[in-house]
């Protein structure tokens, strides 16, 4: 094969290869080198108030999120976590105390809240009366 055939096969390598190693041929540290640990990139993420970077995108915090928290919370003690062997743990007491607060809520934010935070309130409540009188063997 001819030397201009060889040439012609070579083409520009499609990446670049440097050495970022911190040691030089005989191990030594190379002075001025600092080592970067790998963070994703994270510049588009306000901090909080207190400086903080939160971690992962929380939803906005409204009534309808507060509301669904609540829910949710006393659903899980409804339900019932499992336990090792098998079985479920309810704790319907602790279900009992998200409904009140729920219920205080009702009461309490009465004729201030939007029609569609009324209704998701008054539904929910209604909801989780009705799995806890099950639950509850009421």
């Amino acid at each position: 094969m001819s030397d201009d055939k060889r040439d012609e096969e070579r083409e520009e390598p499609s990446f670049t290869v440097k050495d970022r190693r911190r040691f030089d041929s005989d191990g030594e540290i190379i002075e001025g080198e600092e080592v970067k640990a790998a963070e994703p990139d994270r510049s588009d993420v306000e901090p909080r108030e207190d400086g903080a970077v939160p971690t992962a995108e929380m939803p906005q915090m409204d009534f309808v999120t507060f509301t669904i928290s609540l829910a949710r919370s006393a659903m899980m003690h409804l339900e019932g976590q499992e336990l090792p062997d098998g079985s479920r743990h309810k704790d319907v007491e602790m279900a009992r105390q998200s409904i009140d607060i729920l219920a205080m809520l009702k009461e309490k934010t009465q004729g201030n809240l939007s029609q569609e935070e009324a209704k998701l309130l008054e539904q929910v409540l209604y909801e989780l009366r009705m799995v806890f009188v099950s639950a509850a063997g009421v």
